[in-house]
């Protein structure tokens, strides 16, 4: 038995199902996803969710991994592919978007959009340098569309 975050004097074997802090029956608060410590439950302006820096790790990881390994395959891949050279791009913003949503327990927010949105970037300008399209109008294009794709599916 642990003792009470709040009430030191109380024991009990439950906890905060966001922040694992012990908390006694008066301080539960219930929600739709579980009980909650009273700080847990407080909203903050809008409801966002709060990732764990585990979650803000693994998005970082794949984000970084994606825009490597990912834009070097885009960019040979655009060597000897030029029709459709934007809907492999806007795919691959996709792919690192749904990547990095997945490792992150698919939390949202405005550092998570960071992330995602720095590594597409990072990976398009890698495989627009490796293709040499990195100044046609059409691939920038694609590379704007895949960056506002994978930002959005960090938003979900």
């Amino acid at each position: 038995m642990a003792k009470c975050a709040y009430h030191p004097d109380v024991e009990t074997n439950v906890s905060c199902s966001n922040c694992d802090k012990p908390i006694c029956p008066k301080d539960m608060v219930y929600t739709a996803v579980g009980i909650k410590c009273p700080d847990c439950a407080r909203p903050v302006g809008r409801m966002k969710p709060r990732g764990k820096p585990r979650d803000y790790a693994m998005a970082l990881l794949v984000g970084v991994a994606g825009a490597l390994g990912g834009g070097i395959a885009l960019g040979e891949l655009l060597r000897f592919v030029h029709f459709g050279a934007v809907i492999l791009t806007v795919g691959f913003g996709w792919a690192i978007g749904e990547a990095s949503s997945a490792a992150a327990r698919r939390n949202g927010g405005l550092s998570y959009q960071l992330i995602v949105g720095t590594a597409t970037v990072a990976g398009c300008v890698i495989a627009g340098l490796i293709s040499g399209a990195l100044f046609s109008l059409f691939y920038i294009v694609g590379a704007i569309f895949a960056t506002a794709i994978a930002v959005a599916r960090m938003r979900e």
